[in-house]
């Protein structure tokens, strides 16, 4: 895991090395506090600590919304939680558990459209149209309706093969029910993804 003196400078600069889903930079001043760089260029502040031998992760806010030193501040506060015993994971789990599939969406959807608005293209669908679009085309009400963490491989399959007649279409709804869920697990409110499972 890469370090790095997370400093407002140093945080705009910081890029996905081009490995896995996602690129980990670690604070020189805080233990456990980090940067996360996505493959979209979208960065997290989370902390990271070892609750009964497995290693999770909270994710504290979107650079942007937070400021490297805010950041700082709340995980410290996060990293205290842990040092007297609590699990700010199962904490952050326990008041989402109710949470929906359209919930999780919905603020996917969110994010993706303030990264869209910062550097749209013009002429062409963004990412977040894109998304939007076949969210509300060809994702199920009563889909939407489940609670996130009840939603099965299946579930994801049964949406992906209705579309078999129209792969292209199939596949983007497959790959933006992968990063729906992909949030939802990095939110830390599932431990997998169910749509991982399902092949284009």
């Amino acid at each position: 895991m890469p370090e790095l003196k997370l400093t407002k400078a140093r945080v705009d600069d910081a890029e996905h090395d081009g490995s896995g889903n996602q690129t980990i930079f670690q604070d020189t001043e805080v233990k456990g506090f980090a940067l996360r760089v996505t493959e979209s260029g979208a960065k997290s502040y989370v902390i990271e600590y070892r609750q009964s031998g497995r290693k999770r992760r909270v994710t504290l806010g979107r650079h942007g919304q937070l400021t490297p030193d805010q950041a700082r501040k709340l995980a410290k506060q996060e990293l205290y939680s842990v040092a007297v015993g609590e699990d700010p994971a199962g904490r952050k789990r326990r008041e989402r558990e109710g949470d929906t599939l359209a919930d999780v969406a919905e603020r996917y959807l969110d994010d993706l459209k303030a990264r869209a608005e910062a550097g749209a293209k013009r002429g062409r669908l963004s990412g977040w149209e894109a998304s939007l679009q076949l969210w509300n085309k060809h994702v199920p009400p009563a889909l939407q309706r489940r609670k996130v963490a009840d939603v099965s491989v299946a579930d994801v399959r049964r949406v992906h093969t209705k579309l078999a007649d129209k792969a292209a279409t199939a596949d983007h709804t497959r790959t933006m029910l992968h990063a729906v869920f992909e949030f939802a697990r990095t939110e830390g409110l599932i431990d997998s993804n169910p749509a991982a499972a399902v092949k284009r």
